[in-house]
């Protein structure tokens, strides 16, 4: 299966919001900016989605139970964006580090033509809601594995400990 490309949301909630506020809570940068500059990851969803969700979340130390991952390709009505990869590694995980790339907008107005047509295209099964039961379970089978990533999470992570432990 070719790669898509996926963008993790903060809430779930978020696409219940009228699109000002989808695009507030979702878009804008903890200044109140328009952030021009989107974290995406290029997986095969199918097999990499839980890893990717897991990892990326876990990595930087976000609680993961609040969010879950949109496609974005063919995603129609949107223009202006470059996809580069990031060459420096951003996570504490290789494999999210490695699918990591940007989408950067020109300017606000091509940002918010790509809320937009986001918003406006839901319906189309883009949403995947990776359960905290799953992600759970997919950071136990590596700590079982003794994958050495994982562990030095749960070595040097108390949000991890807390997390692992609810």
């Amino acid at each position: 299966m070719a790669a898509q490309l996926v963008r993790i949301i903060k809430r779930r909630s978020s696409f219940n919001l009228d699109r000002d506020e989808f695009y507030r809570v979702e878009f804008l940068n903890d200044q109140g900016e328009p952030d021009l500059s989107l974290s995406v990851f290029e997986i095969d969803p199918n097999l990499n989605l839980i890893q990717l969700q897991t990892e990326q979340l876990v990595g930087i130390g976000i609680n993961p139970d609040q969010r879950c991952s949109v496609h974005l390709d063919g995603l129609s009505g949107w223009s202006g964006v470059l996809k580069t990869p990031t060459t420096n590694r951003v996570f504490n995980f290789k494999f999210a580090s490695d699918t990591h790339r940007e989408l950067q907008f020109v300017n606000n107005q091509v940002l918010l033509e790509f809320v937009f047509a986001l918003q406006s295209n839901l319906q189309n099964h883009r949403l995947v809601d990776v359960s905290k039961t799953m992600m759970k379970s997919y950071a136990l089978q590596q700590l079982d594995k003794h994958d050495e990533e994982w562990t030095q999470v749960a070595k040097n992570s108390e949000k991890f400990q807390i997390w692992i432990t609810k």
